[in-house]
């Protein structure tokens, strides 16, 4: 059942809110200028270095033996990653031999969804009706009750059985061919499969206790006996894992997982705990949740063959540092051509480029929209005119956003590529040119429709 608030916003207060909002306003606006002037920067540097390194990059198809001749060469090679360290999450009985192990936990909790609507006032004041509903989900970390609006949710039971922090450990020895890898390149290897947790008759007796123990004192229903669970209901449940934290589409190919969910012997049958394959659901049922149950996903990232981009340091190996200073490293899953590895790079440049593009001309419309939206406010007396007055800064402040942006992206390529600077400032000028032009046009007519209004009539004929 949803829960709503009306609240009323003095005109007074929207007014003192409008000034406040001129100097964020302000800060948003040079802020999206100066993002616009770094990001071309760093896109033609990262290009700069990017070609530089290719040219000077060597394609070592051999690395079973350390080359000292390639010491201090910038290098592509392929071959397996491969560690016999052991990592381990013991509390949960995971364990295994691998380049990373990681776990993450899902919650299922009470959550507030929150929905405002705003409806001017004649006068300039403002009423906000504010709609709060609730359910049942699974999260990512706990939610705290205590802060629900609704008195009927507020500190409503919402604890959960365990809580645990998302966490990645690494091998610290991983071999190259004879080379050993550094920890910048040990953490960007991706490729998640399924570590398996095998926990011992001990431990999930003493996770059931506790459980069992968490219930009583929160008044829930304590069942001694296990129930009969479907492992899709705990598969079908949506986790996080190491490569999707990291984003990284082009470089999380994973591999085909190398071991199978062991056969578990355990003779403790366990109520509240379910091991279904890599998950740990804490809870009586998977198939019917309740708030306060929770699973655990473990997963790894195996030995195997990757591709790197990186210069020789003895018999390990650092980052590419060009003529200007920018550095880089690069590594892949899979055997990747040296070429794709490098084009691959130069496709991530031009993603990141246009995405810190469209924040920098959204920041600047922004800041625009907050220092003139005083004008809007000033007027909210009558809604009707507000609209209007709303409806042309919006319009104005988007194209001198626009064109701002284009400005100080050629001026940018200017200071840095000056051929395609100048082909960028002239689209602006254009645009600038069409919309005066345009206005020109309109006063031009409305001039001349109002000078055929006040000329006299034709005189009629007579009729005789």
């Amino acid at each position: 059942m949803a829960y709503t608030v009306r609240t009323t916003r003095s005109y007074g207060s929207r007014v003192k809110d409008s000034f406040s909002g001129m100097l964020t306003g302000l800060v948003l606006f040079v802020a999206g200028t100066a993002l616009l002037w770094w990001n071309e920067g760093r896109a033609v540097k990262t290009d700069k270095m990017l070609n530089e390194a290719e040219k000077v990059c060597v394609d070592v198809e051999d690395v079973s033996k350390v080359d000292p001749e390639l010491d201090g060469q910038m290098i592509h090679a392929t071959a397996d990653a491969l560690t016999n360290d052991s990592l381990m999450f013991s509390n949960f009985g995971v364990g295994a031999k691998a380049i990373a192990l990681s776990k993450s936990a899902k919650y299922y909790q009470w959550v507030e969804h929150k929905h405002e609507e705003r409806k001017d006032k004649i006068g300039g004041s403002e009423e906000i009706v504010t709609t709060y509903t609730y359910s049942k989900e699974w999260v990512s970390s706990p939610v705290n009750s205590g802060g629900f609006a609704d008195p009927a949710y507020q500190n409503i039971f919402n604890k959960p059985v365990l809580t645990t922090d998302r966490e990645e450990i690494y091998a610290t020895n991983v071999t190259f061919g004879a080379y050993t890898l550094p920890s910048t390149i040990i953490q960007r290897i991706s490729g998640n499969t399924p570590a398996y947790p095998q926990p011992t008759d001990e431990q999930l007796r003493e996770w059931d206790n506790s459980i069992k123990d968490f219930r009583k004192q929160n008044g829930l229903t304590v069942f001694d006996k296990s129930v009969e669970i479907d492992p899709a209901a705990v598969k079908n449940i949506p986790v996080e894992t190491a490569d999707s934290v990291k984003g990284d589409s082009a470089k999380t190919t994973a591999p085909v997982p190398v071991d199978t969910p062991p056969v578990l012997n355990n003779k403790y049958d366990a109520a509240y705990v379910h091991v279904v394959d890599n998950q740990l659901y804490f809870g009586y049922n998977p198939s019917s949740p309740e708030v306060g149950d929770v699973i655990i996903t473990f997963n790894k990232v195996d030995p195997g063959t990757i591709s790197i981009l990186a210069t020789v340091s003895g018999n390990t190996f650092k980052k590419y540092t060009a003529k200007n200073k920018h550095s880089f490293l690069s590594v892949e899953r899979g055997e990747v051509s040296m070429e794709q590895m490098f084009q691959n790079e130069h496709d991530a440049n031009t993603m990141l480029t246009w995405i810190l593009r469209l924040v920098g001309v959204i920041a600047i419309i922004a800041g625009l929209r907050m220092i003139f939206d005083i004008l809007t406010t000033l007027l909210k007396v009558l809604p009707f005119l507000a609209s209007i007055m709303n409806f042309g800064t919006g319009l104005v402040c988007g194209i001198v956003g626009v064109v701002w942006s284009l400005i100080i992206i050629a001026l940018a390529w200017l200071f840095y590529r000056p051929v395609i600077g100048i082909a960028i400032l002239a689209v602006a000028g254009f645009i600038i040119f069409y919309f005066n032009k345009k206005a020109k046009e309109k006063k031009a007519a409305a001039a001349a429709a109002g000078t055929a209004d006040t000329s006299e009539p034709p005189t009629p004929p007579t009729v005789e």
